[in-house]
């Protein structure tokens, strides 16, 4: 293209040759300044002092990057919603039983309720005596844990609890963070591996995809150790066989007897004042008749 309009001013030459030959209008010196202008701006667009593209064109582009642009926000902000606050729970109980096989039955089934796991049970007691006490390692999924430290404690007398939260959200996020940038790493080095046809260069490229590839499972790995803390949490419990451990008693039943305790002491209100007004009713008559004789 650029040649076509560098010979643009000789084509104009050949004509105007002629056209001065034929009408004799116009002088040299006229001539040979109106062609060395056209020489100018013929070289100026052939050297490239003028863009190619067009305005459109300029345009078009502008707005894709605008829109890759809006897109990798919109991608940064779902990323954002996603990793919300991350907290990792640690659970402590310490539990009384009176009965403590009928407490590792209860916690087993509780357990299995709740769709955790045991991770290490131990049983122990003195030398030569039945078992005192038992622990438990205990993983519960997080949506679980109320329903199941509400049962675990039920019908057993509660000694010591204690919960334990710890902050990951930045530990979280700046690990995803890294995961992201070197799968695209990954990508590049992967891309330009089967694109390269030297052999040196492949070897180089093959070595740096390997040690990426090392990071990427890595970072993956840690990141997986994240969700699991998260999504379970990880719960003690110490059981210690106690002869005076009584379970509380359930809400009926304690609104049943405390309604017959206020009876009872009501009655035994209602006889001691009628006894001491017949009291003083009986010592009030004798006074009358001792007054009489």
């Amino acid at each position: 293209m650029s040649i076509d309009i560098f010979f643009i001013p000789v084509r104009f030459l050949s004509r105007l040759k002629s056209r001065v030959s034929s009408h004799r209008i116009m002088n040299k010196k006229k001539i040979r300044n109106y062609l060395l202008s056209i020489l100018f701006v013929g070289s100026m667009i052939k050297i490239g002092g003028i863009p190619t593209q067009t305005y459109a064109a300029k345009i078009c582009e502008s707005e894709q990057a605008e829109s890759i642009s809006a897109n990798m926000q919109e991608e940064s902000i779902q990323e954002e919603k996603q990793v919300s606050t991350k907290q990792i729970k640690t659970e402590i109980l310490y539990l009384d039983a009176f009965d403590l096989n009928e407490a590792k039955r209860a916690i087993e089934e509780a357990v299995s309720l709740a769709g955790g796991y045991v991770e290490q049970k131990e049983s122990f007691g003195s030398s030569g005596e039945p078992q005192q006490n038992c622990s438990y390692s205990i993983r519960i999924p997080l949506e679980s844990l109320d329903d199941f430290l509400q049962a675990a404690k039920t019908d057993r007398k509660l000694a010591y609890e204690s919960e334990q939260i710890s902050d990951v959200t930045l530990q979280y996020k700046n690990t995803n963070a890294q995961l992201k940038n070197l799968k695209a790493e990954r990508d590049w080095f992967l891309a330009s591996f089967e694109q390269t046809s030297d052999a040196d260069a492949a070897t180089e490229l093959a070595n740096r995809l390997a040690d990426v590839n090392r990071e990427l499972e890595s970072c993956q790995a840690k990141l997986d150790q994240y969700d699991s803390q998260i999504s379970y949490v990880d719960v003690s419990i110490k059981v210690k066989k106690n002869l005076f451990a009584f379970p509380d008693p359930s809400p009926e039943c304690s609104e049943f007897f405390g309604g017959v305790f206020v009876s009872f002491f009501s009655i035994w209100a209602i006889i001691i004042i009628l006894g001491v007004s017949i009291t003083r009713i009986k010592c009030h008559i004798d006074e009358e008749i001792d007054n009489e004789k």
